[in-house]
């Protein structure tokens, strides 16, 4: 399955960027621009069922998370991963061996589902996060899938890639415990003053600054 794939500048430095569950590639349009200025090239796909890529319902985990290695070249010079595409990164790194990795307001231990159907999940995902990319498209049963597959797993990553775990300072995702759990495990962990959910959205400069020395 090939997933739309949105590419910036052509420098000698690879990113790839995977973005959150309800957006889409285009969310990265202003961090593209400011990473190709640094030089890098940089590749951005739509995650399977947001934007312009095709939904896989009733999928894996595993089977998602091969869809977007499927489109991404091996040993980027970066890899950043934002709350949904976090989790994904967390999956794939071992795969994709980027020099370091970001992840952004990531949950990494993420609560079981139980015995909730994928159907049920799938509304309950459509009646409280609504698409934000700017293709406004969404198969909340995809996430749902994958969702539900996850649940109850510890995806914290290998410490031996660099890492970098990015939170906003209001806690949305990481709560202060995981912060320290983080750090103690070996893990770069940096608040994103003024931040929400979306620190790459609405604390743009912010963003920026706790990326010093990882971009």
């Amino acid at each position: 399955m090939g997933l739309t794939t949105r590419e910036w500048g052509d420098g000698g430095k690879l990113a790839v960027l995977l973005h959150g569950m309800a957006d889409d590639s285009t969310t990265w349009k202003r961090f593209g621009g400011t990473l190709t200025a640094l030089g890098y090239r940089v590749l951005a796909p739509d995650l399977p069922g947001h934007g312009s890529s095709p939904a896989i319902r009733n999928s894996s985990a595993e089977e998602f998370v091969a869809a977007v290695l499927d489109v991404l070249p091996r040993e980027p010079d970066l890899a950043l991963g934002h709350s949904l595409g976090g989790m994904v990164l967390s999956l794939a790194a071992a795969d994709l061996r980027p020099a370091c990795a970001v992840y952004s307001e990531t949950m990494f231990r993420p609560p079981p589902c139980g015995d909730i159907p994928v159907s049920e999940l799938a509304g309950i995902l459509a009646a409280s996060v609504y698409p934000v990319g700017e293709t406004g498209r969404w198969d909340p049963g995809t996430t749902a899938a994958f969702l539900r597959d996850i649940g109850g797993t510890d995806l914290t990553p290998d410490p031996a890639t660099p890492s970098l775990v990015q939170y906003a300072e209001s806690g949305a995702a990481v709560s202060a415990s995981e912060v320290a759990r983080l750090r103690a495990g070996g893990f770069v962990a940096r608040a994103v003053p003024g931040a929400d959910h979306a620190p790459h959205v609405n604390a743009y400069d912010e963003f920026l600054a706790s990326l010093d020395g990882w971009i």
